[in-house]
């Protein structure tokens, strides 16, 4: 595995976790 594509998956992965972070508040602003 290449630094640059070790570099882009460390982006998707924190992409992802802030996105899934981001889910979680929202539902829970929509159901309280």
């Amino acid at each position: 595995m290449s630094k640059r594509a070790r570099k882009i998956f460390a982006w998707c992965m924190l992409i992802a976790m802030i996105a899934s972070v981001a889910a979680t508040v929202i539902s829970y602003a929509i159901y309280s």
